[in-house]
């Protein structure tokens, strides 16, 4: 898995990643091979509230032709930091 997020802007930010992953069944013959792409943007609100978008594809392929996929998600989301940043502990006179 390999990913990448960038400042675009000073409260936004855009991400992409990539995996690959393969599967071995010993006991039965099949093999999978998962990829997996994505790419998204959080906004940062404030200092401890964000929002974001993200949309990705993964597929699935088999030496077993019934367990194979492909599945596009689209995900908002909205989320929260519980306490300060190291910033705020500083300023107070924490290390």
């Amino acid at each position: 898995r390999l990913g990448l997020e960038y400042e675009f802007l000073d409260n936004l930010l855009v991400h992409v990643d990539g995996a690959y992953e393969t599967t071995v069944f010993n006991e039965l013959t099949r093999d999978d091979t998962i990829y997996s792409f994505g790419t998204g943007l959080r906004y940062l609100i404030n200092e401890y509230l964000f929002a974001g978008l993200r949309l990705s594809r993964i597929e699935r392929t088999s030496t077993l032709s019934s367990v194979e996929y492909t599945d596009h998600r689209a995900t908002a989301y909205v989320g929260f930091k519980l306490c300060c940043t190291g910033s705020a502990i500083r300023q107070r006179g924490g290390p």
